[in-house]
Protein backbone atom coordinates (compact mmCIF):
# COMPACT_ATOMS: atom_id res chain seq x y z
CA UNK A 1 0.00 0.00 0.00
CA UNK A 2 1.57 3.20 -0.76
CA UNK A 3 1.93 5.94 2.11
CA UNK A 4 -0.93 8.20 0.74
CA UNK A 5 -3.60 5.31 0.76
CA UNK A 6 -2.44 4.70 4.19
CA UNK A 7 -2.40 8.38 5.35
CA UNK A 8 -6.22 8.39 3.66
CA UNK A 9 -6.92 5.38 5.26
CA UNK A 10 -6.24 6.65 9.27
CA UNK A 11 -7.84 9.87 7.96
CA UNK A 12 -10.98 8.26 7.54
CA UNK A 13 -10.90 5.84 10.25
CA UNK A 14 -10.44 9.21 12.52
CA UNK A 15 -13.15 11.05 11.06
CA UNK A 16 -15.47 8.48 10.72
CA UNK A 17 -14.65 7.40 14.28
CA UNK A 18 -15.28 10.13 16.06
CA UNK A 19 -17.40 12.76 13.24
CA UNK A 20 -14.78 15.00 13.06
CA UNK A 21 -16.00 16.38 9.92
CA UNK A 22 -19.68 16.73 10.28
CA UNK A 23 -19.42 20.81 10.61
CA UNK A 24 -20.08 23.83 7.86
CA UNK A 25 -16.44 25.36 8.25
CA UNK A 26 -13.30 24.62 9.94
CA UNK A 27 -10.23 26.49 10.79
CA UNK A 28 -6.82 24.77 10.31
CA UNK A 29 -4.23 25.40 12.51
CA UNK A 30 -1.10 26.20 10.11
CA UNK A 31 2.76 26.15 11.27
CA UNK A 32 4.18 25.44 7.45
CA UNK A 33 5.54 22.17 9.07
CA UNK A 34 4.72 19.13 6.79
CA UNK A 35 1.75 18.09 9.44
CA UNK A 36 -0.13 20.77 8.64
CA UNK A 37 0.60 21.00 5.51
CA UNK A 38 -0.69 17.40 4.79
CA UNK A 39 -3.89 17.82 6.82
CA UNK A 40 -4.41 21.41 4.65
CA UNK A 41 -4.26 19.60 1.25
CA UNK A 42 -6.60 16.48 2.43
CA UNK A 43 -8.91 18.94 3.89
CA UNK A 44 -9.23 21.14 1.24
CA UNK A 45 -10.26 17.91 -0.88
CA UNK A 46 -12.75 16.67 1.70
CA UNK A 47 -14.28 20.45 1.61
CA UNK A 48 -14.80 19.68 -2.31
CA UNK A 49 -16.94 16.27 -1.54
CA UNK A 50 -18.35 17.41 1.73
CA UNK A 51 -19.10 21.53 1.48
CA UNK A 52 -17.87 23.03 4.35
CA UNK A 53 -15.90 26.32 4.44
CA UNK A 54 -12.05 26.07 4.83
CA UNK A 55 -9.84 28.21 6.61
CA UNK A 56 -6.46 28.44 7.83
CA UNK A 57 -4.48 30.66 10.52
CA UNK A 58 -0.61 30.90 10.73
CA UNK A 59 0.74 32.46 14.03
CA UNK A 60 4.31 33.91 13.99
CA UNK A 61 5.81 33.22 17.49
CA UNK A 62 8.68 35.78 16.66
CA UNK A 63 10.90 33.52 18.13
CA UNK A 64 13.25 32.46 15.43
CA UNK A 65 13.75 35.62 13.99
CA UNK A 66 14.30 35.76 9.91
CA UNK A 67 13.17 31.71 10.09
CA UNK A 68 10.03 32.45 11.85
CA UNK A 69 9.09 35.01 9.02
CA UNK A 70 9.99 32.30 6.08
CA UNK A 71 7.63 30.49 7.70
CA UNK A 72 4.75 33.09 7.56
CA UNK A 73 5.72 33.42 4.11
CA UNK A 74 5.60 30.55 3.14
CA UNK A 75 1.99 30.11 4.59
CA UNK A 76 0.93 33.28 2.77
CA UNK A 77 1.82 31.74 -0.23
CA UNK A 78 0.94 28.27 0.04
CA UNK A 79 -3.00 29.65 1.05
CA UNK A 80 -3.09 32.03 -1.81
CA UNK A 81 -2.01 28.56 -4.27
CA UNK A 82 -4.97 26.74 -2.87
CA UNK A 83 -7.31 29.69 -2.68
CA UNK A 84 -7.69 28.98 1.29
CA UNK A 85 -8.65 32.46 3.46
CA UNK A 86 -5.52 33.15 5.87
CA UNK A 87 -5.20 34.66 9.01
CA UNK A 88 -1.98 35.86 10.43
CA UNK A 89 -1.39 36.68 13.72
CA UNK A 90 2.28 37.91 15.06
CA UNK A 91 2.70 37.63 19.05
CA UNK A 92 5.80 38.28 20.77
CA UNK A 93 5.71 35.19 22.69
CA UNK A 94 9.09 35.31 24.62
CA UNK A 95 8.06 38.39 25.92
CA UNK A 96 4.81 36.91 26.75
CA UNK A 97 6.45 34.19 28.60
CA UNK A 98 8.74 37.05 30.20
CA UNK A 99 5.92 38.66 32.04
CA UNK A 100 4.10 35.70 32.81
CA UNK A 101 6.59 33.88 34.57
CA UNK A 102 6.02 30.67 31.73
CA UNK A 103 7.88 28.39 29.53
CA UNK A 104 8.21 29.36 25.94
CA UNK A 105 6.61 26.58 24.72
CA UNK A 106 3.75 27.14 27.02
CA UNK A 107 3.36 30.74 26.22
CA UNK A 108 3.35 29.64 22.71
CA UNK A 109 0.57 26.39 23.11
CA UNK A 110 -1.60 29.34 24.96
CA UNK A 111 -1.32 32.55 22.46
CA UNK A 112 -1.88 29.81 19.34
CA UNK A 113 -5.15 28.67 20.96
CA UNK A 114 -6.60 31.83 21.73
CA UNK A 115 -5.74 33.11 18.57
CA UNK A 116 -7.76 30.07 17.28
CA UNK A 117 -10.51 30.43 19.28
CA UNK A 118 -10.64 34.58 19.10
CA UNK A 119 -10.40 33.80 15.22
CA UNK A 120 -13.37 31.62 15.22
CA UNK A 121 -15.45 33.20 17.11
CA UNK A 122 -15.62 36.34 14.86
CA UNK A 123 -15.85 33.98 11.48
CA UNK A 124 -18.49 32.31 12.94
CA UNK A 125 -16.42 28.80 12.16
CA UNK A 126 -17.37 25.58 13.77
CA UNK A 127 -14.50 23.91 14.34
CA UNK A 128 -10.47 23.67 14.68
CA UNK A 129 -7.91 21.07 13.00
CA UNK A 130 -4.69 20.97 14.53
CA UNK A 131 -1.97 18.20 12.71
CA UNK A 132 -1.45 16.44 16.12
CA UNK A 133 -0.27 12.82 14.89
CA UNK A 134 0.50 9.72 16.04
CA UNK A 135 3.91 10.27 16.94
CA UNK A 136 3.16 13.28 19.08
CA UNK A 137 0.72 11.27 20.31
CA UNK A 138 3.56 8.76 21.46
CA UNK A 139 5.77 11.54 22.63
CA UNK A 140 2.71 12.71 25.03
CA UNK A 141 2.36 9.78 26.38
CA UNK A 142 5.50 8.83 27.59
CA UNK A 143 6.60 12.68 28.10
CA UNK A 144 3.11 12.46 30.83
CA UNK A 145 4.36 8.71 32.50
CA UNK A 146 7.77 10.07 32.81
CA UNK A 147 6.82 13.08 35.10
CA UNK A 148 4.32 10.86 36.92
CA UNK A 149 0.43 11.07 35.68
CA UNK A 150 -3.18 9.69 35.83
CA UNK A 151 -4.91 7.33 33.47
CA UNK A 152 -5.83 10.68 31.50
CA UNK A 153 -2.47 11.85 31.06
CA UNK A 154 -1.56 8.12 29.79
CA UNK A 155 -4.32 8.43 27.13
CA UNK A 156 -2.13 10.82 25.28
CA UNK A 157 -3.74 13.68 23.11
CA UNK A 158 -7.22 13.21 22.73
CA UNK A 159 -8.58 13.15 19.32
CA UNK A 160 -11.44 15.25 19.85
CA UNK A 161 -11.39 18.42 22.59
CA UNK A 162 -14.31 20.69 22.56
CA UNK A 163 -14.49 22.01 19.07
CA UNK A 164 -10.75 21.09 18.43
CA UNK A 165 -10.25 17.82 16.20
CA UNK A 166 -7.23 16.20 15.26
CA UNK A 167 -7.88 14.25 11.65
CA UNK A 168 -4.16 12.78 11.52
CA UNK A 169 -4.32 11.52 15.09
CA UNK A 170 -3.71 7.79 13.36
CA UNK A 171 -0.61 8.92 11.41
CA UNK A 172 2.08 8.20 11.88
CA UNK A 173 4.96 11.10 11.41
CA UNK A 174 6.87 9.33 8.60
CA UNK A 175 3.44 8.25 6.75
CA UNK A 176 3.03 12.32 7.01
CA UNK A 177 6.44 13.20 5.45
CA UNK A 178 6.08 10.55 2.71
CA UNK A 179 2.46 11.40 1.66
CA UNK A 180 3.62 15.04 1.38
CA UNK A 181 6.90 13.64 -0.65
CA UNK A 182 4.32 11.58 -2.49
CA UNK A 183 2.42 13.97 -3.60
CA UNK A 184 5.19 17.06 -4.02
CA UNK A 185 4.02 19.11 -1.07
CA UNK A 186 6.82 21.60 -0.06
CA UNK A 187 6.63 22.36 3.81
CA UNK A 188 9.27 24.29 5.93
CA UNK A 189 11.25 23.00 8.62
CA UNK A 190 11.29 24.42 12.34
CA UNK A 191 15.22 24.12 13.19
CA UNK A 192 14.26 24.20 17.00
CA UNK A 193 12.82 20.53 16.63
CA UNK A 194 16.50 18.99 16.71
CA UNK A 195 17.43 20.82 20.10
CA UNK A 196 17.32 18.01 22.51
CA UNK A 197 17.57 20.54 25.16
CA UNK A 198 14.10 20.75 24.74
CA UNK A 199 12.12 17.77 26.89
CA UNK A 200 9.96 16.08 23.75
CA UNK A 201 12.89 16.44 21.01
CA UNK A 202 14.94 14.10 23.70
CA UNK A 203 11.62 11.99 23.26
CA UNK A 204 11.23 12.27 19.81
CA UNK A 205 15.00 12.34 19.04
CA UNK A 206 16.47 9.30 21.28
CA UNK A 207 14.25 7.44 23.03
CA UNK A 208 11.63 6.94 20.22
CA UNK A 209 13.94 5.39 17.73
CA UNK A 210 15.27 3.00 20.18
CA UNK A 211 11.40 2.21 21.15
CA UNK A 212 10.97 1.27 17.90
CA UNK A 213 13.87 -1.31 17.35
CA UNK A 214 11.91 -3.11 20.02
CA UNK A 215 8.28 -2.86 18.15
CA UNK A 216 8.32 -1.27 14.74
CA UNK A 217 4.50 -0.43 14.92
CA UNK A 218 4.80 1.10 18.56
CA UNK A 219 3.03 4.38 17.55
CA UNK A 220 0.11 2.24 16.41
CA UNK A 221 0.06 -0.30 19.69
CA UNK A 222 -0.01 2.88 21.64
CA UNK A 223 -2.76 4.65 19.60
CA UNK A 224 -4.35 1.66 20.51
CA UNK A 225 -3.60 1.88 23.87
CA UNK A 226 -4.94 5.73 23.87
CA UNK A 227 -8.10 4.68 22.76
CA UNK A 228 -8.53 1.94 25.34
CA UNK A 229 -7.68 4.16 28.06
CA UNK A 230 -10.12 7.10 27.03
CA UNK A 231 -12.57 4.19 27.27
CA UNK A 232 -11.69 3.05 30.76
CA UNK A 233 -11.39 6.96 31.50
CA UNK A 234 -14.91 7.82 30.00
CA UNK A 235 -16.80 4.84 32.07
CA UNK A 236 -15.00 5.87 35.13
CA UNK A 237 -15.93 9.55 35.34
CA UNK A 238 -19.47 8.61 34.40
CA UNK A 239 -19.55 6.29 37.26
CA UNK A 240 -18.25 9.14 39.71
CA UNK A 241 -21.20 11.63 38.08
CA UNK A 242 -23.25 9.28 39.48
CA UNK A 243 -21.74 8.84 42.47
CA UNK A 244 -21.08 12.29 43.13
CA UNK A 245 -21.45 13.75 46.75
CA UNK A 246 -19.23 15.83 49.47
CA UNK A 247 -21.11 13.52 52.12
CA UNK A 248 -17.86 12.11 53.88
CA UNK A 249 -20.10 9.10 54.85
CA UNK A 250 -20.76 8.30 51.49
CA UNK A 251 -17.09 9.30 49.89
CA UNK A 252 -15.69 7.10 52.66
CA UNK A 253 -17.56 3.73 51.17
CA UNK A 254 -16.04 5.10 47.85
CA UNK A 255 -12.85 2.79 45.84
CA UNK A 256 -9.96 5.29 44.64
CA UNK A 257 -10.48 5.58 41.26
CA UNK A 258 -14.11 6.70 41.52
CA UNK A 259 -13.42 8.86 44.53
CA UNK A 260 -10.27 10.81 42.91
CA UNK A 261 -12.60 11.67 39.94
CA UNK A 262 -15.13 13.11 42.66
CA UNK A 263 -12.31 15.15 44.63
CA UNK A 264 -10.85 16.60 41.22
CA UNK A 265 -14.01 17.95 39.82
CA UNK A 266 -15.28 19.36 43.09
CA UNK A 267 -11.63 20.97 43.38
CA UNK A 268 -11.84 22.49 39.72
CA UNK A 269 -15.42 23.49 40.56
CA UNK A 270 -14.28 25.61 43.49
CA UNK A 271 -12.37 27.90 41.48
CA UNK A 272 -8.85 26.51 42.01
CA UNK A 273 -6.67 26.65 39.15
CA UNK A 274 -4.52 23.53 38.02
CA UNK A 275 -5.26 20.09 39.47
CA UNK A 276 -3.91 17.69 42.03
CA UNK A 277 -1.23 15.61 42.47
CA UNK A 278 -1.08 11.59 43.65
CA UNK A 279 0.32 12.85 46.74
CA UNK A 280 -2.77 15.46 47.17
CA UNK A 281 -5.69 13.26 46.42
CA UNK A 282 -4.03 10.36 48.57
CA UNK A 283 -3.77 13.42 51.53
CA UNK A 284 -7.39 14.31 51.13
CA UNK A 285 -8.76 10.77 50.46
CA UNK A 286 -7.00 10.39 54.23
CA UNK A 287 -9.09 13.47 55.33
CA UNK A 288 -12.17 12.15 54.33
CA UNK A 289 -11.19 8.95 56.39
CA UNK A 290 -10.67 10.12 59.18
CA UNK A 291 -13.65 12.51 58.69
CA UNK A 292 -12.33 14.84 61.95
CA UNK A 293 -14.89 17.90 62.10
CA UNK A 294 -13.16 21.26 61.19
CA UNK A 295 -9.87 19.32 60.44
CA UNK A 296 -7.84 20.39 56.90
CA UNK A 297 -5.23 20.52 54.89
CA UNK A 298 -3.49 22.87 52.78
CA UNK A 299 -3.34 22.49 48.74
CA UNK A 300 -1.77 24.70 45.77
CA UNK A 301 -2.63 27.63 44.97
CA UNK A 302 -4.09 28.91 48.58
CA UNK A 303 -6.73 26.47 48.94
CA UNK A 304 -7.83 23.77 51.74
CA UNK A 305 -9.45 20.62 52.03
CA UNK A 306 -11.38 20.49 55.38
CA UNK A 307 -14.86 18.86 56.55
CA UNK A 308 -16.89 21.11 58.35
CA UNK A 309 -20.27 19.23 58.94
CA UNK A 310 -19.34 16.11 57.92
CA UNK A 311 -19.05 17.97 54.43
CA UNK A 312 -15.72 17.70 51.96
CA UNK A 313 -15.47 21.53 51.09
CA UNK A 314 -12.89 23.46 48.93
CA UNK A 315 -12.29 26.94 49.65
CA UNK A 316 -9.30 29.84 49.02
CA UNK A 317 -7.53 29.59 52.53
CA UNK A 318 -9.48 31.62 54.96
CA UNK A 319 -7.60 34.39 57.63
CA UNK A 320 -8.68 33.26 61.01
CA UNK A 321 -9.53 36.59 63.27
CA UNK A 322 -6.73 36.87 65.67
CA UNK A 323 -8.17 35.71 69.10
CA UNK A 324 -10.02 39.02 70.65
CA UNK A 325 -9.63 39.50 74.50
CA UNK A 326 -12.16 41.74 75.58
CA UNK A 327 -14.04 41.70 78.47
CA UNK A 328 -17.38 43.90 78.82
CA UNK A 329 -19.68 44.73 81.29
CA UNK A 330 -23.14 43.78 80.43
CA UNK A 331 -25.70 46.52 80.70
CA UNK A 332 -29.49 46.78 79.98
CA UNK A 333 -29.91 48.22 76.88
CA UNK A 334 -27.15 48.09 73.76
CA UNK A 335 -23.76 46.54 74.32
CA UNK A 336 -21.37 46.48 71.15
CA UNK A 337 -18.62 43.90 71.22
CA UNK A 338 -15.99 46.01 69.21
CA UNK A 339 -14.09 43.16 67.97
CA UNK A 340 -16.45 42.32 65.43
CA UNK A 341 -19.46 44.66 66.14
CA UNK A 342 -21.83 42.06 67.66
CA UNK A 343 -24.11 43.45 69.80
CA UNK A 344 -25.50 42.11 73.05
CA UNK A 345 -28.89 43.42 73.83
CA UNK A 346 -30.70 42.58 77.31
CA UNK A 347 -33.97 44.32 78.07
CA UNK A 348 -36.95 43.57 81.47
CA UNK A 349 -39.22 41.33 80.61
CA UNK A 350 -41.90 42.52 83.57
CA UNK A 351 -44.13 45.16 81.52
CA UNK A 352 -43.45 47.67 83.98
CA UNK A 353 -43.10 50.84 81.40
CA UNK A 354 -44.91 50.72 78.20
CA UNK A 355 -43.16 53.49 76.79
CA UNK A 356 -39.87 51.76 77.15
CA UNK A 357 -41.46 48.23 75.59
CA UNK A 358 -42.34 50.19 72.68
CA UNK A 359 -38.96 52.09 72.18
CA UNK A 360 -37.55 48.29 72.86
CA UNK A 361 -39.71 47.10 70.03
CA UNK A 362 -38.81 49.79 67.62
CA UNK A 363 -35.19 48.78 68.51
CA UNK A 364 -35.43 45.12 67.85
CA UNK A 365 -37.66 45.65 64.37
CA UNK A 366 -34.95 47.71 63.14
CA UNK A 367 -31.96 45.53 63.49
CA UNK A 368 -33.42 42.10 63.01
CA UNK A 369 -33.50 43.64 59.53
CA UNK A 370 -29.93 44.75 60.11
CA UNK A 371 -28.13 41.53 61.18
CA UNK A 372 -28.22 38.44 59.91
CA UNK A 373 -28.30 36.74 62.89
CA UNK A 374 -30.66 37.48 65.52
CA UNK A 375 -30.64 35.07 68.56
CA UNK A 376 -32.46 35.10 71.74
CA UNK A 377 -32.24 33.75 75.54
CA UNK A 378 -34.56 34.30 78.36
CA UNK A 379 -33.07 34.47 81.78
CA UNK A 380 -33.57 34.97 85.64
CA UNK A 381 -30.06 36.12 86.23
CA UNK A 382 -30.82 39.20 87.12
CA UNK A 383 -28.62 42.12 85.74
CA UNK A 384 -29.88 45.01 87.76
CA UNK A 385 -27.69 43.88 91.20
CA UNK A 386 -25.27 41.01 89.31
CA UNK A 387 -22.98 41.66 87.60
CA UNK A 388 -22.47 40.01 84.09
CA UNK A 389 -19.54 40.29 81.73
CA UNK A 390 -18.89 39.07 77.78
CA UNK A 391 -15.58 37.92 76.92
CA UNK A 392 -14.51 35.22 74.63
CA UNK A 393 -13.84 31.74 74.83
CA UNK A 394 -11.60 30.93 76.98
CA UNK A 395 -9.81 27.01 77.54
CA UNK A 396 -11.19 24.85 79.76
CA UNK A 397 -14.64 27.13 79.53
CA UNK A 398 -17.42 24.55 80.92
CA UNK A 399 -21.47 25.17 81.48
CA UNK A 400 -24.29 23.30 82.83
CA UNK A 401 -27.56 22.45 80.86
CA UNK A 402 -30.06 20.23 81.35
CA UNK A 403 -28.51 18.78 84.27
CA UNK A 404 -24.96 17.74 82.77
CA UNK A 405 -21.97 20.05 83.32
CA UNK A 406 -20.40 19.82 79.41
CA UNK A 407 -17.05 21.03 78.32
CA UNK A 408 -17.49 24.53 75.27
CA UNK A 409 -14.90 22.63 73.00
CA UNK A 410 -16.97 20.23 72.79
CA UNK A 411 -19.94 21.87 72.34
CA UNK A 412 -18.54 24.36 69.96
CA UNK A 413 -17.39 20.89 68.20
CA UNK A 414 -20.63 19.40 68.16
CA UNK A 415 -22.89 21.79 66.84
CA UNK A 416 -19.68 22.03 63.64
CA UNK A 417 -19.55 25.80 64.22
CA UNK A 418 -16.44 27.21 61.91
CA UNK A 419 -13.50 27.90 63.48
CA UNK A 420 -13.86 31.22 62.03
CA UNK A 421 -16.74 32.20 64.68
CA UNK A 422 -15.12 30.44 67.22
CA UNK A 423 -12.85 33.28 68.03
CA UNK A 424 -15.54 35.41 67.87
CA UNK A 425 -18.73 34.07 69.41
CA UNK A 426 -18.91 35.98 73.29
CA UNK A 427 -19.32 34.19 76.36
CA UNK A 428 -21.69 35.69 79.29
CA UNK A 429 -20.23 35.08 82.23
CA UNK A 430 -20.89 35.92 86.05
CA UNK A 431 -17.96 35.29 88.28
CA UNK A 432 -16.59 31.49 87.56
CA UNK A 433 -20.23 30.68 85.97
CA UNK A 434 -21.07 31.36 82.42
CA UNK A 435 -24.75 32.05 82.23
CA UNK A 436 -25.47 31.92 78.15
CA UNK A 437 -23.22 31.33 74.84
CA UNK A 438 -24.92 32.34 71.57
CA UNK A 439 -26.67 29.28 70.00
CA UNK A 440 -27.07 27.18 73.48
CA UNK A 441 -29.74 27.14 76.12
CA UNK A 442 -28.86 29.28 79.43
CA UNK A 443 -27.22 27.64 82.21
CA UNK A 444 -29.48 25.53 84.52
CA UNK A 445 -29.08 28.27 87.27
CA UNK A 446 -30.78 30.79 85.55
CA UNK A 447 -32.80 29.31 83.36
CA UNK A 448 -36.14 31.08 82.88
CA UNK A 449 -38.15 27.51 82.80
CA UNK A 450 -36.84 26.49 86.44
CA UNK A 451 -37.89 29.81 88.32
CA UNK A 452 -40.84 31.06 86.83
CA UNK A 453 -41.27 33.66 90.16
CA UNK A 454 -37.91 35.63 89.41
CA UNK A 455 -37.69 38.82 87.18
CA UNK A 456 -36.63 37.64 83.59
CA UNK A 457 -34.51 39.26 80.99
CA UNK A 458 -34.51 38.43 77.48
CA UNK A 459 -31.25 38.69 75.69
CA UNK A 460 -30.32 38.96 72.05
CA UNK A 461 -27.07 38.37 70.36
CA UNK A 462 -26.92 40.11 67.20
CA UNK A 463 -23.71 38.84 65.05
CA UNK A 464 -21.56 41.65 63.39
CA UNK A 465 -21.59 42.29 60.24
CA UNK A 466 -17.72 41.60 59.60
CA UNK A 467 -19.01 37.66 59.73
CA UNK A 468 -22.72 36.88 58.91
CA UNK A 469 -21.90 32.70 59.31
CA UNK A 470 -24.44 30.68 60.85
CA UNK A 471 -24.03 29.90 64.22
Amino acid sequence: MKTSSAVWEKFSEAVSLYGMLSCSSILVGLSGGADSVVLLHILKKEAAKRGFSLYALHVNHMIRGSEADRDEQFCIDLCRALDIPLKVERIDVPRLAESSKIGLEEAARSCRYSAFASYCQEMGIERIATAHNATDNLETVIFNIARGTSLKGASGIPPVRGNIVRPLILCTKDEIVRYAEENSLSFVYDSTNSDTEYSRNLIRHKIIPEILKINPAAQDAVSRLSFSLREDESFLDSVASELESDDVTVLSRLERPILFRIIKKAYRRSGAAGDLSYVHLCDISDLISKAREHSQIDLPGGFTAKIESSRLIFEEKAVLPERSDYDILITLGENVIPSDGSVIFVCREDGSDDEKDKETCKYLVKNQNIHKIFIKATTTFDIMSSSLHATPKRDGDRIRYGNMTRSVKKLFSEKKIPLSQRATLPVLRSGNKIVWIPGFPVCDDFSSEKSENLPRFSVYYMKGDKDNGKV
